[in-house]
């Protein structure tokens, strides 16, 4: 619930890294970001897996037991955050630009959102080694990149961040 003294873009959110990843929860995330940054809850934002009850299943048990996790729609998940105030590292995962945005409109605000991988496929162009976007994608970074809010491609803790705005500027 949003109290009276709160706005729609309050940061105050337990978001301690807000992440875009096409393979949603694997090793990279629990032991690369999980482990080495003291994540203690993962949030998975994504309306086709919450959907999905086999889905689901699979990357509730990719996280492991050491970390509290949760597959959400982006609603649900943008629901729940609001609800956490309990200080503790969150790691929020949504696997597209467009639903990173759709969670930053509903006023899930971090600073920064880092990009892991996004897959090739038909109609992409490789933005990175590990990141391969289409117009749509490429629409939602630039909006995102609107709202102030600064993206980084970082699969991994230790990458070197690479500013996406640069690489699209140069697009």
């Amino acid at each position: 619930m949003q109290q009276d003294n709160e706005t729609p873009t309050d940061r105050s959110y337990p978001v301690f890294l807000f992440h875009i990843d096409s393979r949603c929860i694997h090793g990279q995330i629990v032991a690369g970001w999980g482990i080495r940054e003291k994540i203690v809850r993962l949030v998975l934002a994504s309306d086709e897996v919450a959907a999905d009850e086999w889905e689901r299943n699979q990357y509730l048990s990719s996280a492991g037991r050491e970390l509290e996790t949760c597959v959400l729609s982006i609603a649900g998940a943008v629901a729940r955050l609001r609800e956490l105030r309990d200080g503790r590292k969150t790691m929020l995962i949504t696997s597209s630009p467009a639903d990173a945005l759709r969670i930053l409109v509903a006023g899930i605000r971090p600073e920064e959102i880092t990009i892991g991988n996004l897959e090739p496929g038909s109609g992409k162009r490789q933005l990175s080694p590990t990141v391969f976007i289409d117009r749509a994608d490429r629409d939602a970074l630039r909006k995102i990149i609107g709202l102030g809010i600064r993206i980084v491609i970082k699969p991994l803790p230790n990458s070197v961040p690479i500013p996406v705005a640069e690489l699209l500027e140069a697009d």
